[in-house]
């Protein structure tokens, strides 16, 4: 039943995204107004990365939540061909609203104000289904429109913009050159229950725990081919070791490295490093009404032969 319900879920927001205004769209999707680079302000971008179950989406839900920042909900992506026609329209109406949502499933959440990562806007100049991004997939790449659309944007909300999407873990280098004004947010988290939920994932929504399961890192091609558990954990040291060799690249005020266990025992602390990084471009309010999150933090207990290997194989790769 839940994969006949995404299926229609997904198909609905097609027809919604080729129907929805504006009719007119230029160069992959692009209108004019969002060619015409207008802004006069930067108004800091950030950008949250990590690996799979790791909280990324929590912490999307948090930010957006609790800070008066611009984001891509889902209404808004039905608009990923014209991002600046869809956030303004979100603005139009929901305002400052909160969205209070801080429920989702497999990154996905419901309700239309609700934050999505909208994987369709970035694939428009990304490379889809890569492991290593390099300079020649890169360099013939026309980013103007995407960093003109962004900058709209910014300009017209006069706000900063929160963006979560799993595979920008790959862009961090990319994303950091074309926007000066991004702050990256990585977050970590105890591999155990990780590797555990990737595999549950890989096996409920894939139906087999050898698929593989959401953003390659970087050394994909070397562990493709390792038994199930081990290429898990491996994904997830991956991921995170290639977020952390892009941060070194980085002056330290652009990144912070967040914990899931952090964000669940106290976000207040977590938003107000996130808004400390982003003070020196103006001040970030608080949404006006906004739902404090009750974040249960769940203990999964070593109980099953596979639940044991992934202990081993952590012991094994973490040293």
């Amino acid at each position: 039943m839940d994969k006949i319900d995404t299926k229609t879920r997904r198909l609905t927001l097609k027809v919604l995204s080729h129907i929805s205004w504006p009719p007119g769209r230029l160069y992959q999707g692009v209108t004019i107004r969002d060619l015409v680079d207008s802004r006069t302000t930067d108004t800091g971008i950030v950008f949250i990365v990590g690996a799979p179950r790791t909280g990324t989406t929590l912490l999307y839900q948090v930010l957006t939540n609790m800070l008066d920042v611009g984001y891509l909900s889902n209404l808004s992506n039905l608009f990923y061909h014209s991002l600046f026609s869809g956030m303004v329209l979100h603005d139009k109406l929901y305002g400052d609203r909160p969205h209070n949502n801080f429920s989702s499933d497999n990154g996905r959440t419901k309700g239309w104000a609700s934050p999505n990562e909208s994987g369709k806007f970035w694939y428009q100049w990304y490379p889809k289904d890569v492991s290593c991004l390099t300079e020649e997939m890169l360099s013939g790449v026309d980013f103007s429109p995407m960093v003109n659309t962004i900058r709209n944007i910014q300009d017209r909300l006069k706000k900063p913009l929160v963006f979560k999407n799993q595979t920008n873990s790959q862009r961090v280098a990319s994303l950091a050159k074309l926007f000066p004004d991004s702050v990256f947010i990585h977050t970590v988290r105890d591999p155990f229950p990780v590797a555990d939920s990737i595999i549950e994932h890989r096996q409920r929504f894939l139906g087999s725990t050898d698929k593989w399961y959401s953003i390659k890192p970087d050394n994909y091609e070397q562990i493709k081919d390792l038994d199930f558990v081990e290429q898990v954990v491996r994904q997830i040291h991956g991921v995170d070791s290639m977020i952390d060799r892009a941060f070194q690249e980085l002056d330290q005020d652009r990144w912070v490295r967040v914990r899931y266990e952090e964000i669940c025992k106290n976000w207040p602390e977590v938003v107000e490093q996130v808004k400390g990084r982003l003070k020196r471009f103006g001040p970030v309010h608080g949404r006006k009404g906004a739902s404090s999150p009750v974040i249960r933090m769940q203990d999964v207990p070593v109980e099953t032969d596979m639940q044991k290997a992934i202990i081993e194989s952590i012991r094994k790769v973490y040293g």
